[in-house]
């Protein structure tokens, strides 16, 4: 057995060397490395190099040229151990110095070397040579020049805009780079070398080391003569020091260099841009170049409430970047999804060339036979110069019913032999405008933080201070017993004075002045605070005195009480002497108590009066007629369908400074109807911001962004800050505001309820309840201060232009990162020059131009 093994491992060694020997055999290579132009009396090198050790050499008969030296040969060989493998290399290289003499082309015949007894020959080589030029920098000397693949083309034609950076001079650096900018084009770079990579190129005669800077795939939006502007860049050139000193062969070693800036130019071009000819097909949409189309379901057959898709290929080469999905009618019992759009491109000099597949998610709902019309699709071929419109054929699809036998709708079975079909759209609008009144107001309708708004918070304040101190006074009054008495000794004496005059009525002569009499007394007693031992005649005369009451009526009073005490005890005279005596009464007591006339109630009227001034004047404004009168013409030319001139009321009324959200609901719904969508979505945000709480726009708002090109996911949100955004949005700005000044009120009744309650229990309630009016109050002054904010911050915009590119710096240099439409709501982050950074709600960023968009 051991003897067998060992011959066997000769066997397999034998193998291993024969095939390690014809796969060497089969990897030997012999080849030229030499510049393929050269200036006259220029030296170069040209070096045959093969992997392998040859046993011999046949040099090529070389003509044309000056063999300075050679040929020297060399060998190299290396080893490298990475991860645990060997890898060896092994060259073997013969080199000439050589010296062009005369301009023209030449040709290195094949060298050959023998390997293993088997002869290896290079290719022959061809070299141009071209006449020199003299040293230093010129105009000439470095150049940067921009190349258009066609001179002329048509709107939507593709085609190649190459920069590059032509030198005859060594090159360490640039700076202030500046690269083209392509107004008018749908552009996009397709080549930005990170390493600059020169290659030495014939330009006219000369050579140059050329290198390229970008490459661009350029796309025509517009017609006529598009100028490219130019593009320039500063380059950092090593030269050598000039010396007047006799010329040193080690001056090539030895010399001094030294470093110029020199700008360089790439001149504008112009492309002449024709139209595209008249009489397009229904189904083109812009698309230009050679395309083929191929449309089929994913499915033949399948039962009612499974999923399919129809898939449409285009494929070819030309703008296939800006083709869009073709329209296809699907019956109404198909329930259409959003589009899925893939592309698989390359980009060339002709454009892109590639497939673009479109799907559409479908759910058929009812059972049936369907045939989907043929799906046309049209381009314009630019080598036939003709509208090409491509077909697909009527496309079939079975559609039984499901697992159960029935058809589900809206999630209920519907048994079999029963058709129920759910009501469908036929047609979508947005909803009509508002009528009735505009509610606008001059500069900024939002009420909050307004100067009315501050007044009826003061009033508030004022009228809370002014109640509670009337209040206080009137406790305080309450305990002034003798002050009471003196406040109702009016009507005590009345009272008395009423008797007296039931017994005047009755004739009744004694008992009238006896009651006459203590209507007078009790009346000074109580207006004075005098005790009843102290009404005498004479301290009631120091008390007039003292209350400052005028003479005549104090002696008129004094009178009365002698004329009455006198009559008590003698006989009734007769002649009306009662009757007037009563008058008397009455009038002295009536003199006496009108010589002060309360303020309260005329200053609590005119708070009143000034706060009602003020509440009018924060709801309705100031509106002039003139501005009622645009307002009305609008809407009637709205409701005839004049929709051009109902839009010129309604911003004739914006332009004079007047706001609100009716009006920017109005100018939105005018500009859908005039298919300007980008402005309607613009005016329907607008509205939406001054009012969250008008179903009607947010509506409108959704409606129109369903006809916006661009489909960007949102970046989902921490459900608490969804919350407070549904509470937040269940009113607008103002009508936060005005919650804020019911509750403010509420708050201040509360807190004079529970300073002036007589029960425990009534201030506990009126506590709790005022803790709770001012929570809610300052809740929705928040909620006001927010919505104002969100309004006047101006921080998100809509993207105006029908396509914007989104830039990866603030100048047209920068990479244009992605594509946006007309419609696209944005978010402004900052600002600089007339660029702006944006940022989409899916988190990307870029920079676009701020006159591509317009500020909410």
């Amino acid at each position: 057995m051991k003897k067998g093994d060992n011959k066997m491992r000769r066997y397999w060694a034998m193998f291993l060397f024969m095939l390690t020997g014809i796969s060497s055999f089969a990897q030997i290579s012999f080849h030229i490395d030499a510049p393929r132009v050269v200036a006259v009396d220029e030296s170069f090198r040209v070096v045959f190099i093969s992997n392998a050790d040859p046993s011999s050499f046949d040099p090529p008969a070389i003509a044309g040229f000056d063999i300075l030296a050679g040929p020297t040969s060399s060998r190299m060989s290396s080893t490298q151990i990475i991860n645990g493998k060997r890898t060896e290399s092994f060259e073997v290289s013969y080199t000439y110095i050589l010296q062009a003499k005369n301009p023209g082309k030449f040709s290195i015949p094949p060298a050959s070397i023998v390997v293993d007894g088997k002869k290896y020959s290079s290719q022959s080589f061809s070299i141009e040579v071209v006449k020199g030029s003299g040293g230093g920098i010129g105009s000439n000397d470095v150049m940067l020049r921009l190349s258009l693949s066609k001179s002329r083309v048509v709107k939507g034609e593709p085609l190649q805009a190459t920069l590059k950076l032509y030198t005859k001079v060594p090159i360490s650096g640039f700076e202030d780079v500046k690269f083209p900018s392509f107004n008018g084009f749908w552009s996009q770079e397709v080549d930005t070398p990170q390493n600059i990579e020169f290659v030495r190129e014939n330009v006219n005669g000369t050579i140059y080391n050329a290198a390229v800077l970008r490459r661009y795939m350029l796309i025509p939006q517009q017609t006529g003569a598009i100028q490219i502007d130019p593009s320039e860049m500063v380059c950092i050139v090593q030269v050598q020091a000039q010396s007047t000193a006799p010329k040193s062969i080690f001056d090539d070693f030895f010399s001094d260099y030294q470093t110029i800036k020199k700008r360089v130019t790439a001149p504008a071009s112009r492309l002449s841009v024709d139209p595209l000819p008249a009489g397009a097909p229904a189904s083109f949409n812009g698309a230009v170049g050679e395309f083929k189309m191929e449309a089929s379901f994913t499915r033949d057959s399948l039962n009612a409430n499974e999923a399919l898709s129809l898939i449409i290929k285009i494929s070819g080469t030309g703008n296939i970047n800006l083709v869009e999905a073709p329209k296809v009618e699907f019956p109404a019992d198909f329930e259409k999804y959003d589009t899925k759009t893939t592309e698989r491109s390359t980009r060339g000099g002709s454009g892109s060339s590639g497939v673009k597949e479109f799907e559409y998610p479908l759910i058929p709902r009812g059972p049936g036979e369907f045939k989907i019309a043929p799906i046309k699709f049209s381009y314009y071929d630019i080598a036939k110069r003709s509208y090409i419109t491509l077909s697909s054929g009527e496309l079939l699809v079975k559609v039984g019913r499901d697992a159960g036998g029935n058809a589900t709708y809206s999630g209920q079975m519907v048994p079999a032999g029963v058709n129920r079909q759910a009501v469908r759209s036929l047609g979508d609008d947005v909803r009509y405008i508002k009528t009735g009144a505009s509610g606008l107001t001059k500069g900024n309708p939002l009420f909050f933080g307004t100067l009315s708004y501050l007044l009826i918070l003061m009033a508030i304040a004022f009228a809370w201070f002014i109640i509670r101190t009337i209040l206080d006074k009137h406790i305080e009054r309450s305990k002034d017993i003798a002050g009471v008495k003196n406040r109702r000794a009016e009507k005590v004496a009345k009272g008395r004075l009423k008797v007296a005059e039931t017994l005047l009525k009755q004739n009744i002569y004694s008992a009238f002045y006896e009651e006459l009499y203590k209507a007078l007394l009790g009346y000074a007693s109580d207006k004075f605070s005098l005790s009843p031992a102290d009404l005498s005649r004479e301290k009631i005369k120091a008390a007039l005195d003292r209350a400052a009451v005028e003479e005549q009526v104090s002696n008129e009073f004094l009178n009365l009480m002698d004329a009455c005490e006198f009559a008590r005890y003698s006989p009734n005279p007769g002649g009306g002497e009662m009757e007037n005596n009563f008058k008397r009464a009455m009038k002295l007591i009536t003199s006496l108590e009108g010589r002060k006339v309360g303020k309260g109630g005329v200053r609590m009227k005119s708070l009143l009066t000034v706060m009602a001034i003020i509440a009018v004047n924060a709801l309705y404004g100031s509106e002039a007629l003139d501005h009622r009168e645009l307002w009305n013409s609008g809407n009637e030319k709205y409701m005839q369908g004049e929709f051009s001139t109902a839009l010129e009321s309604y911003l004739k009324i914006e332009e004079m400074g007047y706001n609100s959200p009716k009006l920017m609901y109005n100018i939105g719904n005018t500009y859908f109807k005039l298919g300007e969508n980008g402005k309607a979505i613009l005016y329907f945000e607008r509205a939406v911001r001054l009012d969250p709480s008008d179903g009607d726009a947010e509506r409108n708002l959704a409606l129109a962004n369903e006809f916006a090109l661009d489909k960007i996911e949102s970046v989902p949100e921490f459900i608490l800050t969804t919350w407070l955004r549904d509470i937040r949005y269940i009113m607008s700005s103002n009508g936060w505001a005005w919650l804020s000044i019911v509750f403010a009120a509420l708050f201040a009744f509360l807190m004079l309820f529970f300073r002036y309650a007589t029960t425990s229990r009534m201030r506990k309630i009126s506590f709790f309840g005022g803790t709770a009016a001012l929570f809610l109050g300052l809740t929705s002054l928040l909620f006001a201060w927010n919505l104002k904010s969100d309004f006047t911050d101006h921080n998100s915009a809509i993207i105006m232009k029908p396509v914007s590119s989104i830039k990866s710096s603030p100048d047209n240099s920068g990479k244009t990162l992605f594509i946006l439409h007309e419609g696209t709501k944005v978010k402004v982050l900052e600002q600089i020059g007339g660029w702006q950074r944006v940022e989409l709600s899916d988190g990307r960023q870029g920079w676009v131009t701020s006159v591509d968009m317009e500020i909410i």
